[in-house]
């Protein structure tokens, strides 16, 4: 009965998992698409690499003697030379591939780059011509997991699993019809005004409460899609708490309600125009509303912006980064000595964890107060009841934490 019991357990395991045995590993080499393990009964196989994990966490296989950083590696070399957007002129050496780093999980996720040395060597169409013009074939950074690539953008601009333009804020189109940001979030106890100013050339969306008193301010900035009724909700909404908020236009009025107007503005934005733009507001919350401390919050777009105001203003006093654009570099973030809060995704390939932890570490090590939280399971712009990655509780949650932040360090 025993005999009969392992020989059906056998037979299962070689029709599920694909193997080739063997009993002596030193000259053991695995045809291309299969990858060498090391089993726990002492025999040695060539699998799959979607293989590989289902053996190890079964305990089939060895944890100390499987290599999964070399078979990501392997995965990573097959997928490159095997996908559409890659030409290989047969020059083996003029292929780099290495781990940047490795995502604590199980499975583990490598993140990997890999990058041409020769000017010969480059992605193209599978027709020997190059995309020199679309796409500048230097790079592609590959995330692999589970022996399968679940991330592949070339030099920042080409999705190669999806074969689209890639952009790190690539969202899904607004839908106008459904809950906005402002009918999620809870709402204060002050009567707000609202009204459209012009200051020094420019335009935004002011809101205010209703009872005079000294209030503190805020600089609000938009996502891609530009100043629209949510962003205008949204200021509304944190005016009824106690604050000035100004909505900075930094679009010239321009709205976007797909993804690719909104690329569209963001591909002729200028960045030292919007730095102008905004500190032209705290100076105008300054002279016309008595605003003693000003603190700024942006999402996705205009949450990168919201750091490059406090890169480029050294009177801010309370900085808040909703999933933006981080940088890392000591010498900038120097100038900030005020407290900053960074929201976050954790499933965000755009601005990833590494990332964030990276700018975390930057600012601890400069000593400047922040509160960074990750949220886990949630992707790119989960605060954004328009798009189908929309995370309710943690969004709630986020914006409690926002309003906690900027009550205490601007009240």
């Amino acid at each position: 009965m025993k005999k009969l019991l392992f020989a059906i357990i056998g037979s299962f395991l070689i029709l599920t998992y694909p193997v080739f045995v063997f009993s002596d590993s030193d000259n053991i080499q695995c045809k291309e698409g299969f990858v060498l393990i090391f089993k726990i009964n002492g025999n040695d196989a060539c699998v799959k690499p979607t293989s590989v994990y289902p053996l190890l966490q079964r305990g089939w296989a060895s944890h100390e003697l499987t290599d999964t950083v070399e078979i990501s590696i392997d995965v990573a070399s097959w997928f490159i030379k095997s996908n559409p957007t890659f030409a290989f002129d047969g020059m083996e050496e003029s292929l780099n591939i290495q781990i940047n780093s490795v995502r604590e999980s199980f499975p583990e996720q490598y993140v990997i780059e890999a990058e041409f040395s020769n000017r010969h060597g480059g992605y193209g169409d599978r027709e020997d011509k190059f995309l020199t013009q679309a796409i500048t074939p230097h790079s592609m950074n590959l995330v692999v997991s589970s022996g399968n690539v679940v991330s592949a953008i070339i030099d920042d601009e080409w999705d190669e699993l999806n074969q689209k333009l890639w952009d790190a804020h690539d969202l899904p189109d607004v839908d106008t019809t459904v809950t906005q940001n402002s009918d999620v979030a809870l709402g204060g106890d002050l009567l707000v005004q609202t009204s459209i100013v012009n200051y020094d050339g420019t335009s935004g969306f002011i809101a205010h409460p209703s009872e005079s008193g000294n209030y503190p301010g805020v600089i609000m900035i938009h996502e891609w899609w530009g100043l629209n009724d949510n962003i205008k909700d949204m200021a509304t909404e944190l005016a009824s708490h106690g604050f000035v908020v100004l909505a900075v236009d930094l679009f010239g009025g321009e709205v976007a309600y797909d993804a690719n107007k909104a690329m569209e503005l963001v591909g002729s934005f200028e960045k030292n125009i919007a730095i102008a733009n905004m500190n032209l507001g705290t100076d105008f919350l300054t002279k016309n509303y008595n605003v003693e401390k000003i603190g700024s919050i942006g999402w996705c777009f205009g949450g990168g912006q919201s750091l490059n105001l406090a890169l480029n203003n050294e009177n801010m006093d309370a900085t808040v980064i909703y999933y933006g654009q981080l940088t890392s570099e000591q010498d900038q973030l120097s100038s900030i000595d005020w407290p900053i809060l960074g929201i976050f995704a954790e499933l965000d390939q755009g601005i990833s964890p590494d990332i964030v932890k990276e700018f975390e570490s930057a600012l601890n090590n400069l000593e400047i107060p922040n509160e960074i939280i990750i949220y886990p399971g949630v992707d790119h712009a989960f605060a954004n009841p328009t798009g189908a990655r929309f995370a309710p509780i943690e969004s709630a949650d986020a914006w409690d934490k926002t309003l906690n932040f900027l009550e205490s360090n601007l009240k």
